[in-house]
């Protein structure tokens, strides 16, 4: 890469830290904050049971899709970041619908795990990857074979049910009528843009000038995307995280429901009226239990008032 597109690189991620830094910070910092929960974890003794590891296997993924958000939503990857979102928004929405029927759910997930593996071998010996030596022993019985794949007759995945259902299954979960709002408006947005942008969607990186050529590389609409692609890997990674915690025990409760409210509010928009003659040492109107300037303090305001 030459100097001149380091420096337009680096010039583009400072211009979005210094946009969204609430929203990098409190993905950010919750991120550190699991990893930190997880490693101080005391775990029961003897072997976790199948459901609570089901569930850490979810907080995982999850973990994992929210650390690339950080750093595509950085680099003017935003539409690409929230196809990541709709990939840690299903792991929230499978480890709710898992919690409904813990044990008989996750007995489910890890025989689904198992018809993923079979077929890639049997693709891989297709292709001449693989001996069929090289297989399990258990994947060479048909008997067995074919019992496992009668479980997932459909293609829709572990769950064997429609997203669409699958919402609605677990939207009683949130208890009020304003979380429930809030989770139905999280699905609709992630569905939409998981459907569109994964196939398509390049607006936020690429720009067609006519005789001039096409121009790769962030675009005016890139750190709008960048932005909603923030916000929504926080909300989908908070409400995954909550369910663990109080499935597994890994906190205190009320040490992290701090932690999620106030994660909340970093993460909330402001208005001009609201900041308005604050001070870097006044207490952010957002809430969060921060000082402005640790918070709020130049970050672009609510979309309304620019």
């Amino acid at each position: 890469m030459s100097e001149a597109a380091q420096d337009g690189e680096t010039g583009y991620r400072l211009m979005m830290r210094r946009r969204f830094r609430n929203l990098f910070d409190a993905l950010e910092d919750l991120i550190a904050f699991v990893a930190s929960m997880l490693k101080a974890w005391k775990q029961p003794p003897g072997r976790l049971p199948l459901y609570q590891t089901a569930l850490v296997l979810q907080v995982a993924r999850a973990h994992n899709a929210a650390a690339g958000v950080v750093i595509l939503a950085e680099r003017g990857f935003g539409e690409l970041a929230m196809s990541i979102c709709r990939l840690l928004g299903e792991a929230m929405v499978s480890a709710h619908w898992m919690s409904l029927q813990p044990d008989a759910r996750a007995a489910q997930f890890r025989r689904f795990g198992e018809l993923e593996r079979l077929e890639l071998g049997d693709l891989l010996k297709e292709l001449g990857q693989l001996k069929d030596d090289e297989m399990p022993v258990w994947y060479k019985d048909p008997i067995n074979v074919a019992k496992l794949k009668g479980e997932f007759p459909d293609k829709s995945g572990w769950m064997q049910r429609p997203m669409g259902k699958v919402i609605k299954d677990v939207a009683r979960l949130w208890h009020t009528a304003e979380a429930r709002r809030d989770f139905l408006d999280t699905m609709k947005i992630l569905h939409l843009t998981g459907d569109r942008h994964s196939h398509i969607g390049a607006s936020d990186t690429v720009q067609f000038h006519g005789d001039h050529g096409v121009a790769l590389g962030p675009t005016e609409s890139a750190p709008t995307w960048g932005a909603q692609a923030l916000k929504q890997a926080t909300w989908c990674y908070l409400e995954l995280v909550d369910l663990a915690v109080k499935e597994l025990k890994l906190l205190d409760v009320a040490v992290w429901t701090d932690v999620l409210h106030r994660t909340m509010a970093r993460i909330s928009w402001l208005r001009r009226a609201q900041v308005e003659g604050l001070k870097p040492d006044s207490p952010c109107p957002c809430n969060s239990t921060l000082l402005y300037g640790q918070c709020h303090e130049g970050v672009d305001l609510h979309p309304a008032d620019d």
